[in-house]
């Protein structure tokens, strides 16, 4: 299995923590981000394969449920983020959404991002490691 090199985008640091030590250890270069800033900073001095992101940035549920569902019907900043990067460097990284929300519902607000994939929360380590090994992931 070749490496990879990933920038996880997740604002929960303990999924941040365990998605990176498990990609590590299979020798993937992994740089995390816990939002948008911390991101496009990684993304100015890197070559990256692939973008794993919670396409619900900035929002927790537990806190905060109205602006949480806000953020699910406007796409989620993490969908504006990925359309941004992919024009920003004219590339279309590869792009796995780990998500509590269905697939359905961020496709039909950002349907230019028909070619990511989606993974809802909770999900194996070990799935997701075979996804981002995966042709095309």
């Amino acid at each position: 299995m070749k490496s990879k090199t990933v920038l996880l985008i997740e604002p929960n640091r303990s999924i941040r923590e365990n998605l990176k030590n498990s990609l590590e250890a299979i020798g993937d270069k992994v740089f995390i981000a816990k939002d948008e800033d911390e991101a496009l900073g990684v993304l100015k001095g890197n070559e990256i394969d692939v973008i794993i992101i919670e396409p619900l940035l900035n929002t927790d549920f537990l806190s905060n449920k109205k602006e949480f569902i806000r953020n699910v019907l406007s796409g989620g900043t993490g969908a504006v983020l990925i359309s941004n990067i992919r024009t920003a460097y004219r590339k279309k990284f590869d792009t796995i959404f780990y998500t509590v929300v269905s697939a359905s519902k961020l496709f039909a607000i950002s349907p230019e991002l028909e070619d990511v994939i989606y993974i809802r929360k909770p999900q194996s380590t070990e799935f997701i490691i075979l996804v981002v090994h995966s042709e095309g992931g």
